[in-house]
């Protein structure tokens, strides 16, 4: 049985609905197991780990939709999520940010790094001390 993301987290989903109107698509259905309805779930007693990889256009509220699922279901989770950096409304890079709080830069215009995506520098440190470190303590 599956249950849609606008039923259980009504507080976000009215931006969605005009969202929806002006040709953005639609979000998936949630799994209810993804949404931690299953028994046992997130308890520390033969509790399985679950992956959930939510992706999208910007702007389109994927980062809202984990914040307020984590809070509103009250499950432990992990992992990390990632913001723009801007100055002057011009987009500079991105910060990666863990759900327990830690962050670093993860892309910026303006770092030396061997490593690019797109007209960002990567920082590949960042990346691993944050980002990787994250997804092997969820």
């Amino acid at each position: 049985m599956t249950a849609h993301w606008k039923d259980s987290f009504p507080s976000i989903a009215k931006g969605h609905e005009q969202e929806e109107k002006n040709g953005c698509p639609k979000t998936p259905s949630v799994p209810e197991k993804a949404q931690g309805k299953e028994e046992g779930y997130g308890s520390s007693q033969g509790a399985m780990k679950r992956v959930l990889l939510l992706t999208g256009k910007p702007g389109t509220g994927k980062t809202a939709l984990i914040k307020e699922a984590i809070v509103k279901t009250r499950i432990r989770a992990g992992g990390f999520y990632t913001e723009e950096i801007r100055s002057g409304g011009i987009r500079q890079g991105f910060r990666i940010i863990t759900l327990d709080g830690q962050d670093g830069i993860l892309a910026h215009i303006n770092i030396p790094s061997p490593y690019q995506v797109s007209k960002y520098r990567v920082d590949i440190n960042s990346l691993n001390e944050v980002g990787v470190s994250a997804i092997h303590q969820a």
